[in-house]
């Protein structure tokens, strides 16, 4: 006969199992619909960073570009697995030779990943290293009061934010930011 805590633990083990059994990233479809819209965009609150170089930074430096700001850390699981694709997104639409790698016109967007670590910049630039990281600078909360301030739930969450500085929306839990279904998602949000 099971009792009440072993039928409790057996249950929690279970769903642990199941939760470790689903794929990584969100599927194109899946994330279509995990991406909260706000519509109209909404204000966000005065949101202050630090670069690599320790120089503070305020999302009010990026006005004038769209922007995905990404929330996530360097001991979060779904951050780490997530991190590359976003480094390839930053690579897709950065300028080479003055020309994006996305093909066809697009808004400007800037990758944001902010990294909520309370051991600093060495902790991230390591992590960019050991992960070839290399079209995501470097930035770092260090406060660690964002997820706070932007009501997060969760690490990663992703906001893309317009160029007035508003949210269009967000999604938590890691995505692959790099397939071609999401940079076409993306680039509709940017164009309505």
């Amino acid at each position: 006969m099971f009792s009440r805590s072993f039928a409790i633990i057996l249950l929690s083990t279970a769903v642990i199992l199941v939760w470790l059994t689903f794929p990584v990233f969100v599927a194109a479809s899946e994330f279509r619909e995990r991406f909260a819209t706000v519509d109209p965009p909404g204000p966000l609150p005065p949101i202050h960073f630090q670069d690599a170089e320790g120089r503070d930074l305020k999302l009010e430096d990026f006005r004038g570009h769209y922007v995905l700001l990404n929330l996530w850390a360097t001991w979060c699981g779904p951050c780490i697995k997530e991190l590359p694709s976003l480094d390839e997104l930053s690579k897709a639409f950065s300028f080479n030779n003055g020309a994006h790698d996305i093909k066809g016109p697009h808004p400007d967007l800037t990758v944001v990943a902010l990294a909520e670590d309370r051991d600093g910049l060495i902790a991230i630039q390591s992590f960019y290293q050991r992960h070839n990281i290399s079209h995501l600078p470097v930035y770092l909360d260090d406060t660690g009061r964002m997820p706070f301030l932007l009501h997060t739930r969760a690490l990663p969450t992703t906001i893309l934010i317009n160029p007035q500085g508003k949210e269009i929306g967000r999604i938590m839990g890691d995505a692959d930011w790099s397939t071609p279904s999401v940079v076409a998602f993306l680039l509709s949000k940017m164009s309505d």
